[in-house]
């Protein structure tokens, strides 16, 4: 008989795994990969609030617009035939007609008074957030800090591209975590790719705490600027819905947070500044990939989680052969260090494995825990392209 507080101790190994996994992502994850979650059902908010993160398949869009295309030219074919005219007399009433109705339409243009034009004010003026008052002083010098990063940065992606690891912790096999990336979205108006991850939990595990989760982002292809992030757990006990969307505009998160325990509802939402700079937890395993790796380079940049900032600093500390997928693969070995939120809230030490080629797969990673470690390794890929 397995006692509670084993399980309860298994259980926040398994989720310590997941956070690791996704690149030190939140402990709750979404179910179904791919599929939005409907916040405004959730929240209860006014659709204005969340229109402009809308998520749209380009591919189904133009489809639908093309297909449109040839009804509307027929319409406007039918609209334009001229009806037969047997007389001189008959097209001299048409064209009068014709004329009036024109000088009636015609809008007639407003004029104001002195008086008006003095009382009307001028559209006030867009000031970036970074030169508002109560804009962070912290996010100005990360401001200046890291953008260098976003301008050596590759964007990285390859649509339909999947990983597939196998995750342990000590001696024990604790399940397996899939990423994979979806491509043609439009997001916020914004040309985007999607991030997906999903973690099942082990046969072992499942007698202890059973894992069927997944987590979604969106990533702009412009510039890897976030827009939106999407966490949703189904399990037994608990409901939980999370979801951050970013504003690259006024440079603001807004996360919106649900849980349902035991019968008691716990929901949160909050409105925060952010850097100009930044990865959400998940992307940033895939920002690094587009960055000019080499042995001695560092790099660091801001992660936003749950409206909270913390920092991300790294080092390629050399390059190693590893046997992945039964062959001999050059990596560079990266060592990275992180201020967790919540219960970690600590620095951890998190070494990656990317393959040394142009692709820079993430192949490996192994972090150490109070008891034991935790690993990480690919054992399926397909490519993207």
């Amino acid at each position: 008989m397995i006692s509670k507080l084993y399980k309860d101790k298994m259980k926040n190994f398994l989720y310590l795994i997941l956070f690791l996994i996704i690149s030190c992502a939140g402990k709750n994850v979404l179910e179904d990969p791919g599929t939005e979650v409907d916040i405004e059902k959730v929240f209860k908010l006014k659709k204005g609030k969340i229109k402009q993160f809308s998520i749209v398949k380009k591919d189904k869009q133009k489809k639908e617009d093309s297909d449109d295309a040839p009804n509307e030219s027929a319409n406007h074919k039918e609209k334009t035939l001229k009806p037969s005219i047997k007389s001189k007399e008959e097209k001299k009433v048409i064209q009068k007609e014709v004329e009036k109705k024109v000088i009636k339409e015609k809008p007639e243009e407003k004029k104001l008074s002195k008086k008006e034009e003095v009382v009307q004010k001028p559209q006030e003026e867009f000031i970036v957030p970074w030169k508002r008052d109560d804009y962070p002083e912290a996010f100005k010098k990360y401001n200046k800090r890291y953008e260098k990063f976003w301008e050596s940065q590759n964007k990285k992606y390859y649509s339909g591209e999947k990983f597939t690891f196998d995750i342990s912790w000590t001696i024990f096999r604790a399940g397996t975590a899939t990423i994979e990336i979806v491509d043609d979205l439009e997001v916020a108006g914004k040309d985007a790719f999607m991030l997906k991850a999903k973690m099942e939990s082990a046969e072992y595990f499942e007698n202890i705490y059973k894992l069927n989760n997944t987590l979604t982002t969106y990533i702009s292809k412009e510039n890897f600027f976030p827009i939106k992030y999407e966490m949703r757990q189904r399990e037994s006990g608990q409901n939980v819905d999370d979801v951050q969307l970013f504003d690259e505009k006024e440079l603001k998160t807004y996360f919106y947070y649900k849980r349902l325990k035991e019968g008691k509802v716990k929901e949160k939402s909050e409105e925060k500044y952010i850097p100009r700079f930044f990865t959400d937890s998940f992307s940033a395993l895939f920002f690094v990939r587009g960055l000019p790796l080499k042995v001695g380079y560092k790099f660091g940049f801001p992660m936003v989680t749950r409206t909270k900032v913390w920092l991300l600093k790294a080092e390629v500390v050399g390059t190693e052969k590893i046997e992945i997928l039964g062959q001999d693969v050059e990596t560079f070995k990266v060592k990275a260090v992180t201020q967790f939120p919540g219960v970690l809230k600590k620095r951890g030490d998190i070494v990656f494995w990317f393959s040394k080629d142009s692709l820079k797969r993430l192949l490996k990673f192994e972090a150490k825990v109070k008891i034991g470690s935790v690993k990480g390794e690919l054992i399926d890929y397909r490519p993207g392209k």
